[in-house]
């Protein structure tokens, strides 16, 4: 994804199969078993990441955020858009293209 794609150009995203993650405390931890670099999401990127391992669509996810917390639905897809953009860019995960 380049940075001018829009996370909706995609269906879903897969975790990367060489990172690992666990909970801790609400909050997620991942590890790039490549780099042996940490990195560490809020507790909203944990649910979202949850998410993502889950195989969720992102019109679910979305729909699953918004409804579970109080925000706007186009503050949350910019915000989505740019922890995904930077998750990908990362390599910790990989996008799934809409069928055209």
């Amino acid at each position: 994804m380049n940075s001018s794609s829009s996370i909706i150009d995609f269906e879903k995203f897969v975790p990367a199969s060489d990172v690992v993650s666990c909970d801790l405390e609400g909050e997620a931890a991942l590890l790039d078993m490549r780099s042996g670099v940490y990195f560490s999401l809020n507790r909203i990127g944990a649910i979202i990441w949850e998410h993502l391992q889950l195989g969720t669509s992102l019109s679910a996810l979305i729909e699953a955020i918004t409804n579970r917390f109080d925000v706007d639905p186009e503050v949350f897809l910019a915000d989505l858009n740019a922890l995904l953009h930077t998750l990908q860019a990362r390599g910790l995960i990989e996008s799934r293209e809409l069928a055209k």
